[in-house]
């Protein structure tokens, strides 16, 4: 997971044109007084200046706290090694859950 501590390459990763990508996997959980959803998308890039990185991920996170109603956004990037024949967005996503 690429988090605001390597900010050059997070602002690269949010830069990519992720509107314009497809929807490739949804999982929705419920657990711990809240409901959640997760949407991913990838994309294969050429040059991010990470090492062997073959996949950008965004992971966008909505959850609901269910006693307050409180809701919640976020948007998570990561990179990957792995090609799309390689790994399929429910296992990305997986993997970068238990990360």
């Amino acid at each position: 997971m690429i988090k605001a501590n390597q900010p050059l390459l997070h602002q690269r990763l949010k830069r990519l044109p992720w509107r314009d990508m497809p929807l490739l996997g949804k999982s929705r959980t419920t657990a711990h007084g809240r409901d959640g959803i997760r949407r991913v998308k990838t994309a294969t890039v050429a040059d991010l200046g990470f090492p062997h990185a073959v996949q950008a991920v965004q992971i966008a996170r909505h959850r609901r706290t269910v006693a307050t109603c409180k809701v919640t956004l976020d948007r998570v990037y990561a990179v990957t090694g792995l090609s799309a024949e390689q790994a399929e967005a429910a296992g990305i996503a997986h993997r970068v859950r238990r990360h």
